[in-house]
């Protein structure tokens, strides 16, 4: 039935930073719907207080498919899961997005770069990568059919 840990995925990431004590800014975007399903080792409040004791900036995401057949959760259960999530992330100084937001990438890069974050010794490192790997593949086969289309008709 699968599970969602926010708990323990926000502390297994804060625990990965190297060294907390050398004053580098650290930051965390956690995209999830905060629905605790399963059995975790931390709750979001006890990871949110390790990312907060490692100097870990965290950015939310909040996603609820109040629509989904999967979902258990009623809307103002889920209401109630976003607030806490909301909290959470706010307590560490970052803040939360809806996933619908298409503007919450730039506004957690400019928030990011407004905290400093480029000045010192880390630099910010943006990566990008388009989803086109579905049109590469229809390229690959468009091309090879054309080379076995022209080989077939020369014999």
């Amino acid at each position: 039935e699968g599970s969602s840990l926010v708990g323990d995925g926000v502390a297994s990431c804060a625990l990965s930073f190297p060294d907390h004590d050398d004053g580098r800014a650290r930051w965390m975007i956690v995209a999830t719907d905060n629905e605790p399903q399963g059995e975790s080792i931390y709750d979001l409040p006890k990871a949110i207080e390790l990312a907060k004791s490692r100097n870990v900036t965290v950015f939310g995401i909040y996603y609820h498919d109040s629509f989904g057949s999967w979902d258990a959760y009623s809307e103002s259960e889920a209401k109630q899961q976003e607030d806490e999530f909301r909290k959470a992330v706010e307590s560490t100084g970052g803040k939360l997005f809806e996933v619908s937001d298409s503007n919450s990438v730039d506004e957690i890069l400019d928030d990011i770069n407004s905290r400093g974050a480029t000045q010192g010794k880390g630099r910010v490192i943006t990566t990008e990568r388009d989803a086109n790997q579905p049109y590469i593949a229809a390229l690959f086969f468009v091309v090879s059919a054309i080379i076995i289309f022209a080989g077939v008709s020369r014999q």
